[in-house]
């Protein structure tokens, strides 16, 4: 798996590097929260552990107000460590001010409880801010689309996480 996110990213930032208007690199870092519902049919239960980012990431220019990002990243949650590929798209609504969305992918890299897998989809929404071309700042909220747990019992365990950070463009 980890192999296949690799060459995922890979793959996005040489076609995107090809085609794009401008491509700037840069590193990113800051607060992680996680929350996790198991839904076991007659109730939840929810669990909100928090810890922090840092990764890279490519900012390729598609217009003045498009751009796509995809970015690297290594979570640790409470010794739970977790490796993040989201590809964001941000349009700038104003000069310095974006909105985000776009794909998640994550994958757990402890070993996994039985019934349960390491390698979710979500969807991710935000804003950023540049505070100068190279400074940037941002929040983001990422939805879990699939059911990680893969058992015959009817329950549902999803990870939602929030994170906001720094990054800086080289």
């Amino acid at each position: 798996m980890k192999k296949v996110c690799l060459c995922m990213l890979v793959a996005v930032f040489s076609i995107s590097a090809m085609n794009a208007q401008e491509t700037r690199f840069g590193a990113t870092a800051g607060y992680l929260n996680l929350s996790n519902k198991v839904d076991l049919g007659q109730g939840s239960v929810s669990v909100s552990e928090f810890g922090f980012y840092a990764g890279v990431f490519a900012e390729i220019g598609i217009s003045d107000e498009l751009k796509i990002q995809p970015e690297l990243l290594y979570g640790s949650i409470d010794g739970l460590d977790i490796l993040q590929l989201p590809v964001m798209a941000k349009y700038y609504v104003a000069d310095k001010v974006n909105v985000q969305g776009g794909l998640q992918l994550n994958y757990i890299l402890d070993t996994t409880v039985d019934d349960f897998s390491a390698f979710a989809v979500g969807l991710g929404l935000g804003a950023g801010y540049d505070i100068t071309e190279d400074i940037l700042v941002s929040a983001r909220y990422a939805f879990q689309l699939n059911n990680s747990y893969t058992g015959d019992a009817d329950l549902s365990s999803k990870f939602n996480y929030l994170s906001v950070g720094i990054g800086y463009k080289f």
